[in-house]
């Protein structure tokens, strides 16, 4: 592995938990009922196929970089914001 592999991976990371967040976001306009969130976990993965199509280099070494670290970043980041934000 080397630093632009893990580069590429945390650029993927935080599109894929942007792509999340947006289309979270859309859901909850579109749907004013309370979404489950284990919906988009199962999302996720989904987008980090189509995010890793995008990079160069071994598909199945960077989608399962992109992954780790896209729910490890959501987990850590969005989530200790929203609880913060919360109060």
């Amino acid at each position: 592995m080397t630093f632009d592999s893990f580069a590429c991976w945390l650029a993927g990371a935080v599109a894929i938990v942007g792509i999340i967040q947006w289309a979270k976001g859309l859901i909850e306009k579109i749907f004013p009922d309370k979404i489950p969130s284990w919906l988009f976990s199962i999302i996720l993965p989904f987008v980090a196929v189509g995010v890793s199509f995008t990079m160069t280099g071994e598909y199945w070494w960077n989608l399962c970089g992109t992954w780790a670290i896209a729910q490890l970043g959501y987990e850590v980041i969005v989530q200790t914001v929203k609880k913060k934000i919360a109060g």
